[in-house]
């Protein structure tokens, strides 16, 4: 009966530590479920897009454009963004994605959407191998050394970090 226990256990024990790997994802990688214009680190040639998707000039050489889905909402000739919207910050220098805002709940991104649960989120993403973090007076994020992602009811922020490898790989 003792062996029967013991070789139990160590089964169990066995399973258990095998089934923990992580699958660190690849967000270079366009995930599967994804259907938008752009992924992050691609590569965009701003003269060929489409110029009523411009959306303004920020910091540091980039520009932000509308996922050609949405539509601006003109107001006395100022664009507005719709109350659901994904944009696309492109880095100009490097011609490449480095920001994606999703305020669109029907967007979903490696299974999620803002309509998951806190729990779904965390279970997630920790799974994939990313880190929870939380900030003071932020909302908590998953990280990799690379890789910044915000996910809650109002939105999801995906971002590069300015100092990553991945805007000198391409």
């Amino acid at each position: 009966m003792k062996n029967k226990i013991y070789i139990l256990t160590h089964l169990c024990l066995i399973f258990g530590l095998t089934s923990c790997t992580t699958s660190n994802a690849d967000i270079t990688a366009r995930p599967k479920d994804y259907k938008l214009d752009y992924w992050l680190t691609e590569i965009v040639d701003v003269t060929k897009i489409d110029k009523s998707l411009f959306y303004k000039s920020k910091y540091e050489g980039s520009e932000t454009y509308l996922d050609s889905r949405y539509n601006f909402i003109n107001d006395q000739k100022q664009k507005e963004l719709p109350e659901k919207y994904v944009t696309y910050n492109v880095n100009l220098g490097k011609s490449m994605i480095q920001t994606i805002i999703i305020t669109d709940p029907s967007i979903t991104i490696y299974g999620l959407s803002m309509k998951s649960s806190e729990t779904s989120i965390k279970r997630k993403l920790l799974r994939m191998g990313f880190s929870y973090q939380e900030y003071s007076g932020r909302e908590p994020s998953y990280t990799t050394d690379d890789f910044n992602f915000t996910i809650n009811e109002s939105g999801m922020l995906l971002e590069i970090f300015p100092y990553s490898d991945l805007l000198s790989l391409k």
